[in-house]
């Protein structure tokens, strides 16, 4: 009698070998089958990044400058030299030496009497720019604030903006 529980049994335990067994091979098939999944829609997603990094490279045919008319309000008078020492070390210490290297922040043209001044940069670093004038706020310890007033991409429309926007 017991020799038939114990075939019975045995027949139980075999059967849950053989399917733990199929089991085990089923998740390994689906774990294969997941991992060239997921690797093929990671190899797609690295080449759609790398993509957009070489088409925007690409795109840039010429480095094209612009011209940023900014005023200063404060109590003291600036000298050109003074503005141009700040903008540059302010942007060196905010995005780094590389970075200003390639922008070329360069104070052009800065009227004293009026506060007003235009910085030439490059294209890709307007936003850089513009966004570093509100953070410099003051020149060889004084207190000032740099608003910039204006975009163009000529000198000469820059000027303009600069005389004519006091007297409207």
């Amino acid at each position: 009698m017991w020799c038939q529980y114990l075939s019975i049994d045995l027949q139980i335990l075999y059967t849950l070998i053989i399917l733990s067994l199929a089991l085990s091979v089923l998740a390994i098939i689906l774990d294969i089958s997941r991992t060239q999944v997921l690797s093929s829609k990671v190899s797609k997603l690295e080449n759609l990044v790398k993509s957009l990094f070489s088409r925007k490279e690409r795109s840039i045919k010429k480095i094209r400058k612009r011209y940023i008319v900014f005023s200063i309000i404060s109590k003291h008078r600036y000298k050109r030299i003074e503005v141009e020492e700040a903008i540059r070390r302010a942007f060196s210490e905010m995005f780094g030496e590389i970075s200003a290297a390639k922008a070329d922040p360069q104070l052009i043209y800065f009227d004293p009497s009026i506060q007003r001044g235009v910085i030439r940069v490059s294209h890709i670093y307007k936003d850089h720019v513009i966004a570093l004038l509100g953070f410099i706020r003051e020149i060889n310890g004084r207190s000032c604030l740099l608003i910039p007033i204006k975009t163009t991409g000529t000198i000469r429309k820059a000027r303009k903006i600069l005389y004519t926007l006091g007297k409207k």
